[in-house]
């Protein structure tokens, strides 16, 4: 048999803990982006998705899962939740504050500010949409806990 790896155990030290902490958060980013290109590509499709009731039946079986002395699941699945919240706020869509970030690229390379009337109702526009893409992921996610899908 031939190994390929070694597996090299480092003392936790407070800078090392800090680096695998960045690194950690590195990594989960990293899956976060492919996921988000995985859905804009087709890879998975809306039924792939889950919603904040999703969520949360996500979070009751990693929780039962977990043993009193090892949190590392259930402190993985809060990182790759807050993670996951924090890119897609950063993406340019309209209501979210990437959106907002895009105007002030837009009047920052035009040297002019956008007409606040204007940006305030693609701004609504966006909301009704996030909205309503929410409510219908919601809607989703009752029906795959009523089919027992969910978890």
């Amino acid at each position: 048999m031939v190994y390929d790896f070694i597996i090299v155990g480092v003392p936790p030290t407070f800078l090392s803990v800090l680096r695998y902490g960045f690194l950690e958060t590195i990594s989960i980013g990293r899956i976060v982006w492919v996921s988000l290109f995985d859905l804009v590509t087709g890879t998975y499709g809306f039924k792939d998705l889950s919603g904040p009731i999703g969520t949360v039946g996500m979070i009751a079986q990693i929780t039962q899962e977990t043993t009193r002395t090892d949190l590392t699941p259930i402190l993985t699945i809060l990182a790759l939740i807050t993670i996951n919240i924090g890119i897609f706020n950063l993406l340019p869509i309209p209501a979210l504050d990437g959106g907002r970030l895009f105007f002030l690229v837009i009047e920052g390379i035009f040297r002019k500010p956008i007409n606040r009337k204007y940006e305030g109702w693609i701004h609504a526009v966006g909301l009704v949409l996030l909205v309503g893409l929410m409510l219908a992921i919601s809607f989703s996610d009752i029906l795959k806990l009523s089919r027992g899908d969910l978890l």
